[in-house]
């Protein structure tokens, strides 16, 4: 038997659904709506129920639909991807490439 609090999260994003193919249908354009309305349902599930783990999948959805919504090339999409990817994740120097420790005791 579900919560009460998945209930009410269940309706939130019914009524979220309801609400964004409404707003698809009146603006007589869906795609990349359809991207925007699943991220933010995503981000709703991820704030209610943290445990999901839905926060990220959210965060690209709602990124991408922004991104093809501004309507950017293929250069600017990689250029954004890599500068994304460096900002999220820096470059790891391996341990290979450090210097060796050098120890002057003598034993």
């Amino acid at each position: 038997m579900p919560s009460a609090r998945w209930e009410r999260t269940r309706r939130l994003i019914l009524g979220m659904w309801l609400v964004g193919i409404g707003l698809m249908i009146l603006r007589d354009r869906v795609w990349p709506d359809v991207l925007l309305l699943l991220g933010s349902v995503r981000l709703v599930e991820a704030y209610r129920h943290p445990e999901r783990r839905s926060f990220r999948v959210g965060v690209v959805l709602v990124g991408l639909a922004l991104l093809i919504g501004c309507r950017l090339s293929l250069i600017e999409l990689l250029i954004l991807a890599g500068a994304t990817l460096l900002v999220l994740r820096p470059p790891v120097i391996s341990s290979d490439a450090r210097k060796p420790i050098f120890d002057a005791r003598l034993e």
